[in-house]
C-alpha cells in the first residue's frame, strides 16, 4: 500500500456566499452523465469529446489529480505550479501533466512513494481510493479506518459504496479498480456530510469558493428553487429582534446565529431563540446599545429542499431601550447611577420587602457576578425605586450585566413579582465615579435655623444627634446646636436636616459647620469632619397666604398657598374651617389632603351635611395654629372668600376594575375614599361570575388600602379565561361619607397588559 495519509483539513478560501446549499442530484445509472457532471464542476477532465476513459484502470497520477481537485485545490496547484512541479521523485518529471498534482498531495501527506519513486505508471487499489475519499469526508479516528479490516464497512455506512457484499469485505480483491468506479464514488463523496457536520462536501466547496454555485446548478448537481437569504430584520424591542428569510427555513440552533456590533467584531450580543414560524426568527439578545450598527450572521440554514446556506449577512439598528410599561408587577427599567450603584424601577410600587438581599443575583457577561451578601438593597426615593449597591466590586465599562430578582419579592400591591416568576432586567456597565454622599446646598431659612440639603436619603441615627455638626462663626467661636430634625415629608424625602442653633445669625456674616459623622440611609456612604461654609443672610420670609381657592364639585375645594406648609399641620383638619357667609355656619372638612409633594396645595373633603349652597358665599379659613414649611405658625386667621355659583356632587363611581397580578385585582375609584378599616372590610366587596350556568361569588381573602383612590384585592383564585364582575356593598369617601354600592356601580374586571 502506498497511501500513508490525507489531511482531514479543507483550507477555507475567503470568499463570502450569501447562500450556499446541495439537494444532491443523485442519479449515477448512466455512468457517461455522471462523469459529465464531475466534467462541469472541475472534478474530472476527458479527451473534449466526452471522452472519460471510463473502462480504463485508475492511475496513482489520475487519482492523486481527482482527490486535489475534488478537495478544490486545482486553482491553488496551478497558481503555485512552478514550485510543486518539483517532487522528490525520480520517476516524476517537471515537465509531466501530473507533476504538480503530485507535488501537492505529497507535500499534504495525501499520498506516498516508494524507494524514490511514486509508481506513476502503477494502478491505485480500490481500498487505497476509498481510504482517500474517507478522509477527505473527516473519517480520520484511529477506529474509521483500518487497512484490510474495516475500510469497506466504514465506506458503505458512509454512503460511498451500495453493495452489501462491501459489509463483509476486509480486502481488495484483486480486480482492476477503474476510473468509471472511481467516478461514482466520487459523485456520490459530494452528496455525503463530512463527519461531526451537517454539511455535504458539494455545500462546503461552494461556500469556501472552490465550485461555482451557479455552475454546480447548471450542471444538475445542486438543486436549489430558491436561494436562501434574509429578507429583514425588525428589532421589537431592546432585547428581540424578527429576522425574515425569503423562504421558509427548518429549526436552526441558536448557535448558528451571531450578532455582533459592525464596527468592533468583538462585542456579541448573547443570542436565544425564542420563536421560530416558516420564514421567521424571533431572536432574544442581551440588551442593545441605542443607535449603534449591528451584524447579524446566520450560519448553515437549511430550506425545505434540504440546501444548506454559507453565512447570510445583515444589519440593523440598536433598538433605543426604553421603560417598560405594564400594569402588572414586573422590573420597568434598571440605570446605572455610579461606579457601584443602580437603580431599579418597578411598574409598580414597592415596600421594604425589595430589600431583601437574598431576591438578587447581578450576572456580568453571562456568569454570576454577585448576590446576597455582596449587595445593599435600599429605597431610593419615589414609591417604585430601589437602589442596588455592590460591596467591594463595581461595574466595568461595556460588560453587560443582568439583573435577576425572585419571583418571592411582593411589592405594595400584594402581588409577586412576574407572578411568582421573578423578572429580569439587562443593561451595558458604564465607567463612572463612585456613588457618594454628597451635601449640595446649605440654607438660612430662619434667624436661627439651617438647612442642609443631601443628595441621598439620610440616615436619622446620627443625622438628628446635635453632635453631629459643628457650627462656628468666622471668629471660630462655637454654636451650639440646640436640635437637629431630618426632615421626611414630601418635600425633602428623607434628604435634608434641619439645624436650629442656640444664637441667632448676622445676615452680613460668613458661618462654617463641621460634619462630623453622617450616613446615608443605607450606611454605605458617609461624611466625616469635612468643612463647609454658609452665608448667615436670609430672607424674611413672607407671611403664609392663601393665593387661590377652586371648587371642584360640591363636596370638594382646593386651597393653594403662597408657599410651602407643615406637614402635620396641614393634614390636621381642626386647623380648617368653612364658613357660609349667608348663615354664618361653620363647617370642620371631614378629610384634608396634599394635592402636590411640594405641600404648596391640599384638598379638603366636607360631610354631606355640610355640602357647598349654590348662589352662597363662603369663606375659607385657616386657623392661626397652621403652621408653614419653617415650622412658624400663622398665629392670626387667614381667609378667602368664594362664591359658590351651582355646583353638583360627584357621585363615587369605580373607574376602573384590573387584574394586576395572579389573584390579585386593583380597584381605582373616580374620587377619593377613607383609610378608615371601614373600607378595609371584605364582606363589603365581592367578584361574581357565572360557571356551568350557575351565578356565583367571592369576596377577597386580603385587602390591601394602597392610595387616596386604589385599593387592592386578593382573591384565592382568578382564572385568566373567566368573565368575572366586581362589586362593593358600602365605600366611605374621604370625608367619612358612606356610600352604598348598586348595580349600576359594578364594573368589570380587565386583565392587566
Amino acid at each position: 500500500m502506498y497511501i500513508r495519509k490525507i489531511t482531514a483539513i479543507l483550507v477555507s478560501v475567503s470568499i463570502m456566499l450569501s447562500s450556499t446549499a446541495a439537494i444532491f442530484a443523485q442519479d449515477t445509472s448512466d455512468l457517461q452523465l455522471t462523469a459529465d457532471r464531475l466534467n462541469k464542476i472541475g472534478v474530472i477532465a476527458g479527451d473534449g469529446n466526452g471522452n472519460y476513459n471510463l473502462d480504463g484502470s485508475l492511475k496513482r497520477t489520475e487519482a492523486s489529480t481527482f482527490i486535489t481537485k475534488l478537495m478544490g485545490k486545482d486553482a491553488y496547484v496551478k497558481e503555485n505550479k512552478d514550485s510543486l512541479v518539483k517532487t522528490v521523485f525520480s520517476d516524476v518529471k517537471e515537465t509531466d501533466w501530473f507533476a504538480p498534482y503530485v507535488g501537492f498531495c505529497y507535500i499534504n501527506d495525501i499520498i506516498d512513494g516508494y524507494d524514490g519513486k511514486f509508481g506513476s505508471k502503477d494502478n491505485l487499489t480500490e481500498q487505497a481510493f476509498l481510504v482517500m475519499l474517507l478522509k477527505l469526508l473527516k473519517y480520520t479516528g484511529t477506529d474509521d479506518i483500518k487497512w484490510n479490516d474495516n475500510v469497506f464497512k466504514t465506506a458503505y455506512d458512509a454512503g460511498l459504496v451500495t453493495e452489501q457484499a462491501y459489509l463483509t469485505k476486509t480486502k481488495d480483491d484483486g480486480m482492476v479498480y477503474t476510473r468509471g468506479q472511481a467516478v461514482l464514488v466520487m459523485y456520490r463523496a459530494l452528496s455525503i456530510k463530512l463527519k461531526g457536520d451537517n454539511k455535504t462536501l458539494l455545500q462546503t466547496l461552494i461556500e469556501n469558493g472552490a465550485i461555482n454555485r451557479d455552475i454546480a446548478l447548471a450542471s444538475g448537481i445542486l438543486n436549489d428553487t430558491i436561494q436562501t437569504k434574509i429578507q429583514e430584520i425588525v428589532p421589537l424591542n431592546g432585547r428581540k429582534i424578527i429576522i425574515k428569510f425569503n423562504e421558509t427555513i427548518n429549526s436552526i440552533d441558536a448557535k448558528n446565529i451571531r450578532i455582533y456590533e459592525e464596527n468592533n467584531e468583538n462585542n456579541n450580543l448573547a443570542v436565544s431563540i425564542v420563536s421560530h414560524s416558516g420564514t421567521q426568527l424571533e431572536i432574544e439578545t442581551n440588551t442593545q446599545l441605542p443607535d449603534r450598527i449591528y451584524k447579524v450572521e446566520v450560519t448553515d440554514a437549511e430550506d425545505l429542499e434540504g440546501n444548506i446556506s454559507g453565512i447570510l449577512t445583515a444589519t440593523f439598528n440598536g433598538y433605543t431601550v426604553t421603560s417598560i410599561e405594564s400594569d402588572l408587577f414586573k422590573i420597568s427599567k434598571a440605570e446605572q447611577i455610579g461606579k457601584n450603584e443602580i437603580y431599579v424601577y418597578f411598574t409598580q410600587p414597592i415596600n421594604e420587602n425589595v430589600e431583601f438581599a437574598p431576591y438578587y443575583e447581578l450576572y456580568e457577561n453571562g456568569e454570576l457576578y454577585a448576590n446576597g451578601d455582596l449587595l445593599t438593597i435600599s429605597f431610593a426615593g419615589g414609591e417604585n425605586v430601589a437602589s442596588v449597591i455592590l460591596k467591594g466590586k463595581s461595574f466595568s465599562a461595556n460588560k453587560e450585566y443582568t439583573l435577576k430578582i425572585s419571583g418571592q419579592l411582593v411589592g405594595a400591591y400584594g402581588t409577586t413579582l412576574g407572578d411568582g416568576e421573578g423578572d429580569s432586567y439587562s443593561f451595558i456597565g458604564k465607567d463612572m465615579p463612585a456613588s457618594s454622599l454628597v451635601l449640595e446646598k446649605i440654607t438660612a431659612i430662619t434667624g436661627r435655623s439651617i438647612q442642609l440639603d443631601f443628595n441621598r436619603q439620610i440616615h436619622p441615627l446620627r443625622a438628628e444627634q446635635v453632635y453631629s455638626y459643628s457650627v462656628s462663626n468666622s471668629k471660630k467661636n462655637p454654636i451650639e446646636v440646640e436640635k437637629a430634625e431630618l426632615i421626611s415629608d414630601n418635600v425633602s424625602n428623607g434628604k435634608s436636616v434641619v439645624l436650629t442653633l442656640k444664637t441667632a445669625f448676622d445676615v452680613n456674616e460668613t458661618y462654617n459647620i463641621m460634619i462630623n459623622c453622617i450616613q446615608d440611609s443605607t450606611k454605605q456612604y458617609s461624611i466625616e469632619e469635612k468643612a463647609y461654609s454658609f452665608s448667615g443672610y436670609y430672607s424674611i420670609a413672607e407671611k403664609l397666604a392663601i393665593k387661590a381657592v377652586k371648587i371642584i364639585d360640591s363636596g370638594t375645594v382646593n386651597v393653594i398657598f403662597n408657599k410651602a406648609i407643615d406637614y402635620n399641620s396641614g393634614l390636621n383638619v381642626i386647623n380648617y374651617q368653612i364658613r357660609n357667609m349667608g348663615d354664618k355656619t361653620v363647617r370642620i372638612p371631614g378629610g384634608v389632603r396634599f394635592l402636590n409633594v411640594d405641600q404648596t396645595s391640599i384638598q379638603l373633603f366636607l360631610k354631606r351635611e355640610d355640602y357647598f349652597v349654590n348662589n352662597t358665599p363662603f369663606d375659607i379659613e385657616v386657623l392661626g395654629s397652621m403652621k408653614d414649611y419653617t415650622g412658624v405658625s400663622v398665629i392670626n386667621t387667614i381667609s378667602q372668600t368664594v362664591f359658590v355659583d351651582k355646583v353638583d356632587e360627584t357621585k363615587l363611581k369605580i373607574n376602573e376594575a384590573k387584574i394586576v397580578g395572579k389573584d390579585t385585582v386593583k380597584v381605582t375609584f373616580n374620587k377619593e375614599i377613607s383609610t378608615e378599616m371601614a373600607n378595609l372590610k371584605p364582606q363589603n366587596y365581592s367578584i361574581e361570575y357565572i360557571e356551568q350556568g350557575k351565578f356565583y361569588k367571592k369576596v377577597p381573602i386580603a385587602i390591601t388600602y394602597f392610595d387616596d383612590r386604589s385599593i387592592v384585592f386578593r382573591f384565592n383564585s382568578l382564572e385568566a379565561d373567566k368573565e368575572y364582575i366586581f362589586a362593593y356593598g358600602m365605600v366611605m369617601d374621604y370625608a367619612g361619607n358612606v356610600v352604598t354600592g348598586s348595580d349600576e356601580d359594578k364594573a368589570e374586571i380587565v386583565i392587566g397588559k
